[in-house]
């Protein structure tokens, strides 16, 4: 579908989802019009109210959420020519809601849809060949969207890290962030990118008519030399590796994807439906790894920038550019998100803890009864320093008591020695005296 009015009018639009929206709308109200020359619709002197009926009658088997994003997309297409064109909208697109039943009401998605949990994705995945384990497994462990994942190519993924970076172009709200994804998703992922994209490139357009046809859309030639040969792909008249040219990982479109998820979902028994939809449909891969997150306790705003809901984050947008935090991050709760290793492998990590925690305990308690007796050896040695300065102490005082007690024998036996000299001349006086007055009283007589 081509028109100059139509480029002009998305070439304000930077998300590239809102662009297939607003195309894929534009494509069903023209084409249930009849209208094959778009540019010069609005000098045909139709009756726009009447085609916007005849367009809300078109789509009415659509989800009323869709009818919604249809008639809006139509609108402020509408809208955007006023400026060009002299139309006079008034309440037509009022009058569409209201036959549609979509006026006065809250326009929600499918009212009854399932989150699977890691056991769902298993048995789903157990049914599911390599490419769609690598597209769903990493769908379901990075939050991606749908047109996210089906535009990554090799530039976009970093094997060393486990990290996607979702470009700003391809982001539903125009941010550009990074995501990452398990080890379990990346051996899946890796296979596919190493051994079988190759060769389901090479194989796809030989199969498939819609391959051809969108191959053609891109400007390659389809061609085969005679009946039932294989086709041959061309570009400027040489014949070309398509490998070469399509540098997506997923090389799929959105309608062949969903055709390989609601295989494996009726193949397992997951069919359950909700009128014509699945209840465990693409994005329940999306509510899957939101959920998980949000039961895992993250910080609720780590959870909003994985899943690209910017909008509450825009004045702090800056801050979750950090790599390293975010990665660290995400890693933290990874192992929620095991499918196939789930069980196994949260066992195998709490049995790798619970003997660290059991070696940390035995190294403690080891480490304890080193401090119990290092604390009594040095008790020990205390107690033995101050019995030795006590007996230090008490041999010194006893040595000091002993000169001095050998200084007052010494000085005692001086003084007993005059002492007996002062008897004795005591007593030689008293004897001289006692002779001297018995000569006296002779030589009175």
């Amino acid at each position: 579908m081509k028109s100059k009015r139509i480029e002009e009018h998305l070439s304000w639009i930077n998300a590239k989802n809102s662009k297939q929206s607003i195309v894929s709308a534009l494509k069903k109200f023209f084409s249930a019009n009849n209208i094959t020359n778009i540019d010069n619709y609005f000098k045909l002197n139709r009756d726009f109210k009447g085609d916007i009926k005849v367009f809300a009658e078109n789509i009415r088997q659509l989800a009323p959420k869709t009818q919604n994003t249809y008639l809006s997309s139509v609108k402020v297409f509408f809208e955007a020519q006023k400026e060009f064109e002299n139309i006079r909208i008034d309440n037509w697109f009022k009058l569409a809601h209201k036959k549609n039943g979509l006026k006065g009401r809250k326009i929600s998605a499918i009212t009854i849809s399932d989150t699977p949990n890691n056991n769902d994705l298993k048995i789903i995945l157990s049914s599911a060949n390599l490419k769609e384990k690598a597209l769903f497994g990493l769908m379901a462990v990075t939050g991606l969207r749908s047109n996210e994942a089906l535009s990554l190519t090799a530039k976009e993924i970093n094997m060393d890290d486990n990290s996607i970076k979702v470009k700003f172009d391809t982001a539903k709200n125009g941010h550009m962030r990074y995501v990452f994804f398990t080890d379990e998703v990346k051996q899946w992922l890796k296979q596919w990118i190493d051994n079988e994209r190759q060769n389901w490139l090479k194989t796809s357009y030989q199969k498939s008519k819609y391959s051809r046809t969108q191959l053609e859309k891109q400007g390659f030639k389809i061609k085969r030399e005679y009946d039932k040969s294989a086709y041959k792909v061309y570009k400027n008249g040489n014949e070309v590796d398509i490998a070469e040219y399509e540098k997506r990982i997923f090389p799929f479109s959105y309608p062949n994807v969903a055709k390989y998820w609601h295989r494996l979902l009726e193949k397992t028994g997951y069919n359950q439906k909700d009128g014509t939809y699945y209840h465990f449909n693409i994005h329940s891969l999306r509510r899957f790894f939101i959920n998980t997150l949000k039961d895992s306790g993250i910080n609720p705003n780590y959870k909003n920038y994985f899943s690209g809901h910017i909008t509450d984050l825009e004045d702090a947008y800056e801050n979750f550019q950090n790599y390293r935090l975010m990665k660290s991050e995400y890693f933290k709760y990874s192992n929620a998100f095991g499918i196939f290793t789930e069980r196994k492998y949260i066992d195998s990590q709490m049995n790798d803890l619970q003997k660290q925690l059991d070696s940390q305990k035995r190294e403690s308690s080891e480490k304890d009864n080193i401090i119990v007796d290092l604390q009594k050896q040095i008790k020990s040695i205390n107690d033995k320093y101050n019995k030795e300065q006590n007996e230090k102490y008490f041999d010194e005082s006893l040595k000091e008591l002993r000169e001095e007690n050998e200084t007052l024998q010494n000085n005692f036996s001086i003084l007993l020695n005059r002492f007996d000299d002062l008897m004795d001349k005591k007593a030689e006086e008293t004897e001289k005296a006692r002779i001297s007055a018995r000569l006296n009283k002779k030589m009175g007589q």
